[in-house]
């Protein structure tokens, strides 16, 4: 799943953000190379459209807990849908039409939690809640 404040079409009336909410599933584990970059990686089910870059990606079960962030878009011919060639005297003119189907890439998060931990202390509740030696719980 993915949330992201997105720009609004241009033939809108707004020019406020709106926000989306995309609904897909993993459907593999991966590295993917971004060049100069490799980095370990979801394949969602659904499209990266511009504007989620950078959006959280989450599982259904805990909206709390982010797993990946969006990256892009790629493209996959999946078969030729029509194929044509047509011949005018010497000339030959061919024509294919092909489908794709669109993935988006996210970068999983699991990889990198060691340095967001040092990078991004956890929060505090507040109010702070006790533990045994009263201090505060991380969250």
């Amino acid at each position: 799943m993915a949330f992201r404040r997105m720009r609004r079409l241009p033939n809108q009336a707004e020019h406020e953000p709106v926000q989306r909410f995309f609904r897909g599933y993993v459907q593999r584990k991966l590295q993917y190379e971004l060049p100069p970059f490799t980095f370990s990686a979801l394949e969602m089910s659904i499209p990266s459209p511009s504007g989620l870059s950078g959006g959280p990606l989450f599982t259904p079960t805990n909206f709390n807990e982010v797993i990946g962030l969006a990256t892009q878009n790629v493209e996959s011919t999946t078969y030729v849908g029509r194929h044509e060639e047509v011949v005018d005297g010497e000339k030959r003119f061919s024509s294919t039409d092909v489908h794709y189907v669109q993935y988006g890439i996210g970068a999983l998060l699991a990889p990198h939690v060691p340095w967001l931990d040092e990078l991004v202390p956890a929060r505090v509740r507040m109010p702070p809640e006790p533990n045994n030696a009263g201090d505060a719980q991380p969250v």
